[in-house]
């Protein structure tokens, strides 16, 4: 979409403490645009919508009108495929752009777009992921995914990133001198199924749903952090430091190496619900996304899209829980922290931060 909108945080500071937060959204519901066209029509419109994650986007409309239309979807393989590109895509962005960037690191902006380049060409059927993971795994992470992979204590990573010396060692211990977040309490969305989605949502068509998602009344956290949950890293990363920031970057990383190793290409999924709507989840790099559609004679009469950042961004969310209670006497660094916090859970549009005095 030409403008995406924006998120807004106003944070409420006594000079030692961080008292109340309040965020304000005016990102569109795109799902408007989609009512009254043909099946083939809101399709085509849900591909050209979106500046970001917009093969997700695409393939989330997809596989739900294809699941209203009670019939496959052809080319299910290939969504698939560019999905899982697009999320190693934002992935990249983040690790070597945006959060060196924000910790005043060097950015990796030629090998940034040399993969990201080569992800595209993976999609148009030109090369294969190994390329990429070879590459990624000698210039980045500085071991190979497996040498990594079965470090799965915090200790055992922290011995590796406080001596080594690739990017991805020295983002990590910058990142460490940043935890400063209170402990949220909001749990993790579940990784669901489009029937679980289905379940676990029935009743909660309305766009106020699709403003302020939850999970039984309550706030849940999205993203690479809730797919990883269960893994002996996180579950011992999350023990030691409760906040989440760091667990969230590891879970990235984690999602990363799943992907090029061929384990994480299956991020799609869809049904055919009860009352004959389609409905489909994405695993985004952001977090679950969902899409839901009616059909009558061909024509929407409903569409639904529920996206990663109105979980993750929700007014009584994980980020608001993170940042109430922080101790900072300073306002330049507790905008700093607000930032990282803000970047932990990447949202799809631009933001601000202004402190004010509670």
């Amino acid at each position: 979409m030409a403008d995406g909108g924006r998120l807004s945080l106003c944070i409420g500071w006594d000079g030692q403490k961080v008292r109340q937060v309040a965020i304000a959204s005016t990102r569109p519901q795109a799902s408007v645009l989609l009512q009254d066209q043909t099946a083939q029509g809101a399709e085509q419109t849900a591909r050209l919508l979106f500046n970001i994650c917009g093969h997700a986007q695409g393939a989330a409309a997809a596989l739900a009108i294809a699941a209203a239309q009670d019939r496959a979807h052809p080319a299910r393989a290939e969504l698939q495929l560019a999905v899982a590109c697009e999320a190693l895509q934002e992935h990249l962005w983040r690790l070597l752009l945006d959060w060196p960037l924000l910790l005043g690191l060097s950015k990796a902006e030629k090998d940034f777009v040399r993969w990201y380049g080569m992800l595209r060409g993976i999609v148009a059927g030109q090369s294969d992921l190994r390329i990429v993971r070879q590459e990624f795994e000698h210039r980045w992470l500085g071991m190979t995914a497996a040498e990594w992979l079965s470090c799965s204590s915090l200790d055992a990573l922290q011995l590796w990133w406080r001596a080594g010396s690739s990017p991805a060692a020295r983002l990590l211990a910058a990142l460490e001198q940043m935890d400063r977040a209170s402990v949220p309490t909001n749990a993790w969305l579940p990784d669901w199924s489009a029937e679980q989605a289905s379940l676990a949502t029935a009743d909660q068509r309305g766009v106020d749903f699709a403003l302020q998602p939850h999970d039984g009344g309550v706030p849940a956290e999205t993203g690479a952090l809730s797919y990883y949950t269960d893994t002996p890293l996180l579950r011992d990363v999350l023990l030691q430091r409760p906040s989440r920031l760091l667990a969230r970057l590891l879970a990235r990383i984690l999602d990363m190496l799943d992907i090029v190793g061929d384990g994480g290409l299956a991020r799609l999924d869809s049904t055919r619900t009860a009352d004959g709507e389609g409905l489909a989840v994405v695993r985004t790099a952001r977090g679950l996304l969902l899409h839901r559609v009616q059909l009558l004679e061909e024509r929407v009469v409903y569409y639904q899209i529920v996206a990663p950042t109105e979980w993750n961004f929700h007014p009584q969310g994980v980020l608001v829980q993170g940042l109430v209670g922080m101790q900072v006497d300073d306002a330049d660094q507790l905008k700093c922290l607000a930032a990282v916090q803000v970047l932990s859970l990447d949202p799809c549009v631009e933001y601000s931060v202004e402190v004010c005095r509670a």
